[in-house]
């Protein structure tokens, strides 16, 4: 149900949006989003129009963070990334970690973003 608020002599819609449906998106729901706009139109906009698209892209963009995360956790123990490596030799260890994150950001567009 719409609500009016008068200013003047004049009602005008009271167009607010409920508290329950703002939520902050990441970038990666940014990037959801961008890409939901130029291929999947249809959906973006009933999305939009049903006012369930910032919940969708914050869902979506969580769940692509702790994705990465995950992933870049998993791949330091697979390729034994510690601290002792940081320590000893940081560019090498810069190398790596640039690489696995590399690696966590493709399979997250793959896997969740370009869906």
């Amino acid at each position: 149900m719409i609500s009016y608020k008068k200013c003047g002599d004049q009602l005008y819609p009271d167009l607010r949006a409920s508290e329950e449906r703002i939520r902050e998106v990441n970038i990666w729901g940014i990037r959801h989003g961008e890409y939901l706009k130029h291929h999947k139109k249809v959906i973006y906009y009933n999305m939009l129009t049903a006012g369930s698209l910032n919940g969708h892209l914050a869902e979506t963009g969580k769940q692509a963070a702790d994705m990465k995360a995950k992933l870049i956790g998993d791949m330091k123990r697979a390729e034994n990334i510690t601290e002792e490596l940081k320590a000893k030799d940081m560019m090498a260890w810069v190398q790596v970690m640039n690489s696995i994150s590399s690696r966590a950001d493709e399979t997250g567009y793959r896997e969740i973003i370009y869906k």
